[in-house]
């Protein structure tokens, strides 16, 4: 091994050092080439919300909101949204649910992975006067997913052998009308 401190930072490779002519090579290591990028966004207008499900007062955590009514739980309006580097399980989302709250609605924006790690936000926006926007910026280690123009945003780690073995995107509508 050898440090290279030309700019005050300790950085390690490892490599040949041919002393004799004062040169470093570094070792070359191949790496299979794959990229996975992808700029998605998908927008939902609700022309009525009916069915919505009655928000009980008790709801007031949105991270156990969302791991409690995940992308697989039927509500009355949703879940809807994108299933991103979705496996066979369909287990990494990231959705929307509208509840009636107290004179007004609230949305669910929820991100739920396969590891089981949930994360959750209210956004403040009525669902029946503005289009409910979902935007997932995807690479090749990351998922972000930004709700009505930016409104929430929520950050997944992903990992590039679920999308190289055979890994998809939906957009998940339950009983929404498109």
């Amino acid at each position: 091994m050898v440090s290279l401190d030309d700019t005050k930072h300790d950085v390690y490779t490892v490599g040949q050092y041919y002393q004799e002519k004062d040169k470093y090579v570094p070792n070359t290591v191949r790496r299979r080439r794959f990229r996975l990028e992808a700029d998605v966004e998908v927008s939902f207008e609700l022309s009525t919300l009916e069915k919505a499900e009655v928000m009980a007062p008790s709801w007031v955590n949105p991270q156990l909101l969302c791991s409690q009514k995940g992308a697989t739980v039927k509500g009355g309006v949703g879940p809807f949204g994108l299933l991103v580097l979705a496996s066979k399980d369909l287990e990494d989302c990231c959705i929307f649910t509208v509840f009636r709250g107290n004179n007004r609605y609230v949305v669910l924006m929820g991100s739920d992975q396969a590891d089981k790690t949930t994360h959750g936000a209210f956004l403040d926006v009525d669902p029946l006067q503005e289009k409910l926007s979902l935007r997932s910026l995807i690479d090749n280690s990351i998922v972000e997913s930004f709700g009505v123009g930016g409104k929430a945003c929520m950050t997944a780690r992903v990992y590039p052998n679920l999308a190289i073995d055979g890994a998809h995107l939906y957009v998940l509508t339950m009983d929404l009308k498109m």
